[in-house]
């Protein structure tokens, strides 16, 4: 499962990354997996996230391999797409082209 959260990281690498109006940590994507038994598994912060600014998972393709993500900065924010590759990980978020990205914020997105 993906999912976000705005907790302090457990290294506190976070610990400045708040968003002053609000005081609450930016968001970070996590992952976290079920084991054998069903329970699921401490939860594991991706590679791809941004200091200082929102990251969160959008969408995610059906087999797993790519990621559809929000990212916010400077008050426009804007899908972004990463590709799972085995071996390294996911690759760093690119965004989408203009005739989906545009000045205004773009929140959510589903894989298709």
């Amino acid at each position: 499962m993906y999912y976000i959260s705005r907790r302090l990281r457990t290294d506190g690498s976070n610990e400045n990354d708040v968003e002053v109006q609000i005081g609450l940590y930016y968001e970070d994507m996590y992952v976290s997996f079920k084991n054998l038994q069903g329970g699921w598994m401490n939860p594991e912060l991706l590679n791809i996230n941004i200091p200082n600014a929102h990251s969160s998972v959008v969408s995610m393709s059906h087999y797993g391999q790519r990621l559809y993500t929000y990212k916010s900065c400077i008050g426009n924010g804007n899908i972004y797409d990463s590709v799972f590759e085995i071996g390294t990980g996911w690759s760093m978020p690119q965004p989408l082209g203009s005739d989906i990205n545009s000045k205004d914020n773009e929140f959510f997105a589903t894989y298709r």
